[in-house]
């Protein structure tokens, strides 16, 4: 992050998955007749970091996420609840580990993507616009947002972003520029081939289908935080859904991730 408002830009929130498993049957007529297989959906419940829990995740009776709690140092750390709209992710309250409410977002939607997203901040009772986010995007694709713009709350540009995709998977160049327009940052994403673990764990679904192998961002400009990146290796299941993953910084800090479905 280079600002406060400006650190949003270095990371799309996230989150799990739909997938499949397989069934036969055989046809009256024939033995050896069998039907297509069918898959089923699973969906992750657990992310455990370096063997200890990080992220548990909570499903309402629909089957969609209601919650999510996130671990630090074995304790709870925060929590996030969620709250639907027309089936979409609509509002997203962020609560301390004394479960006090702290903050929340807001998200608008042109059918299912997400064309605003407002900030609010609650203290003392007082809820407060603190920034908000828009969004374009190019419909009909895997991957659709193309700009993302932040305002502070008075409406005042405070700097965007521009998506350029490499591929199919989602991988892309991601070029951030300040409130006067000059390219500040150069963030690049390579996607692989297979199910991402976090794919609802956003309200941008349709751009996590697969998982990131590698990121970096690049500074084109002075600033206090250095250059950063990151290379994922992944285990897969049969289906395709992320087992374990290995992420080694180059500063040579060393992640190990398993994620547990259900």
């Amino acid at each position: 992050k280079i600002c406060d408002n400006m650190k949003n830009i270095l990371t799309f929130a996230t989150i799990a998955i739909a997938v499949t498993s397989c069934s036969r049957s055989e046809d009256s007529n024939s033995l050896n007749n069998t039907s297509p297989k069918v898959l089923e959906e699973k969906r992750i419940v657990q992310i455990n970091k370096d063997g200890m829990l990080h992220t548990k995740i909570y499903y309402g009776s629909d089957k969609k996420i209601s919650g999510i709690d996130y671990f630090k140092d074995g304790g709870l750390n925060y929590r996030y609840k969620i709250e639907y709209e027309n089936g979409l992710q609509k509002k997203w309250s962020r609560y301390d580990n004394t479960d006090k409410l702290t903050s929340y977002e807001l998200y608008y939607f042109d059918g299912n993507l997400v064309t605003k997203r407002e900030r609010y901040t609650v203290t003392s009772g007082v809820h407060e616009l603190k920034n908000y986010q828009t969004f374009e995007n190019r419909p009909g694709k895997i991957n659709n947002l193309i700009k993302s713009t932040y305002y502070k709350a008075d409406g005042t540009s405070n700097g965007y972003y521009t998506v350029e995709y490499t591929d199919e998977q989602g991988s892309s160049v991601n070029n951030i520029y300040d409130e006067n327009n000059q390219k500040i940052q150069v963030n690049i994403w390579v996607k692989d081939t297979k199910k991402a673990f976090d794919k609802y764990l956003s309200p941008f679904t349709y751009q996590h289908e697969h998982n990131n192998i590698s990121i970096s961002y690049r500074r084109l400009v002075p600033s206090t935080a250095p250059d950063f990146s990151y290379t994922s290796t992944f285990s897969y299941d049969e289906n395709g859904y992320p087992l374990t993953a290995r992420r080694v910084y180059t500063n040579g800090t060393v992640e190990n991730y398993e994620y547990l479905w259900e």
